[in-house]
C-alpha cells in the first residue's frame, strides 16, 4: 500500500529524555534512535515517521508531556520544532492527516 508509514505509538512511559535514545531490547541491540523531542512531564509518546516511499529516511520524535494528551497535541508540538503537519479538522469526526514532512524529507499526499 502506498504511503508513509506513520506510527504514532503512544507508549505513555516514564523516561529521561536528554536527547537519549529509547533502548527497546538491550539483549539483541534494538535501539529507537531519537532524532527530537519536545515537552516537558513525567510520560513519554514516541512517533516515527517513515519516508522509505518517498525515498527518504525514518525519523524518531519523543513528546513528553503530563497527564493526558492526545496525537494532536504532539503532532503539533512537533510543528513547533520542524515538523511539517498538514491535516483536516472535521470537528466530532476527528482529525484526517494529510501529509507530513521533516527535514528534507516529505510524504506524497497523492498516496492518500
Amino acid at each position: 500500500m502506498r504511503r508513509i508509514a506513520f506510527i504514532g505509538a503512544t507508549l505513555a512511559m516514564s523516561t529521561s529524555l536528554a536527547g537519549a535514545d529509547l533502548i527497546i531490547d538491550e539483549a539483541a541491540g534494538t535501539i529507537l534512535d531519537v532524532t527530537a523531542s519536545t515537552g516537558t512531564g513525567a510520560s513519554t509518546a514516541y512517533f516515527v515517521f517513515d519516508f522509505q516511499y518517498t525515498e527518504g529516511s525514518s525519523w524518531a520524535l519523543a513528546y513528553q508531556f503530563d497527564g493526558d494528551a492526545t496525537a494532536q497535541d504532539a503532532l503539533l508540538a512537533f510543528m513547533d520544532i520542524g515538523l511539517t503537519y498538514t491535516f483536516d479538522d472535521y470537528g466530532e469526526w476527528g482529525i484526517f492527516a494529510s501529509n507530513f514532512g521533516w527535514g528534507p524529507d516529505m510524504g506524497d499526499a497523492a498516496n492518500y
